[in-house]
């Protein structure tokens, strides 16, 4: 997920930012020999790996069955509320799933993007979290 500052913000303001992945399941099965998933449990806040502070930030996340997942971003600077955006995709075994420009304002979130292959799912369509 790449990052930028929007409307009232600088890269600055980005830079000790976390971002978390709400409720998802941390523990599961895998088959080897059919590519399937259960026993899904343990749902807990994934903070994605920062790999650029203030700009990239990235995850693997556990296939799902859930239509969308929330993503907080979170500035820690002791007085902006985390932005908000829930990401409308279901996560599917298999692919990437790389949101291009994030861009944070302090009225929204303005959000755009590809899902990649691996194999290409998703939706390539600007999305706004509030």
């Amino acid at each position: 997920m790449d990052v930028q500052p929007g409307n009232g913000l600088t890269q600055e303001d980005l830079k000790k930012m976390t971002v978390t992945v709400k409720d998802q399941n941390t523990k599961a099965t895998f088959n080897l020999a059919d590519g399937t998933i259960s026993g899904e449990e343990n749902p807990a806040d994934i903070t994605m790996k920062t790999t650029e502070a203030g700009k990239l930030y990235e995850a693997i996340l556990l296939p799902t069955e859930e239509e969308s997942r929330v993503i907080e971003f979170d500035l820690k600077n002791g007085y902006d509320a985390p932005f908000v955006w829930t990401m409308p995709a279901k996560l599917e075994g298999g692919k990437r799933y790389h949101y291009t420009v994030v861009k944070l304002s302090r009225s929204a979130v303005d959000i755009s993007g590809t899902i990649e292959p691996w194999i290409k799912a998703g939706d390539d369509n600007e999305h706004i979290a509030q």
